[in-house]
């Protein structure tokens, strides 16, 4: 009688595939929109909005909006609320 001394890792060979899934997900989060021609370049946009974020703060640094009265008080959520008003 042969007997076979030859062992499949399950477990290691499930390991493997359940962690390149996850460094494909991982990929896929890194650019969301692909690399097609007409996609957006999103590390271009979220500098772009960076900065102009940061020049609004550099340029309005020390100019306080003015305070506008809004008129609302309180807001009805409920109908009981609402009714009181």
């Amino acid at each position: 009688m042969w007997i076979s001394d030859f062992v499949i890792p399950g477990y290691a060979i499930y390991e493997f595939i359940f962690f390149v899934g996850w460094l494909k997900v991982a990929q896929v989060m890194l650019n969301p929109f692909g690399m097609d021609e007409d996609d957006f370049e999103i590390d271009w946009l979220v500098e772009r909005n960076l900065q102009i974020g940061y020049s609004y703060m550099d340029a309005m640094f020390d100019k306080v909006p003015p305070l506008v009265y809004v008129g609302v008080t309180t807001l009805p959520h409920t109908k009981v609320q609402y009714l009181w008003r």
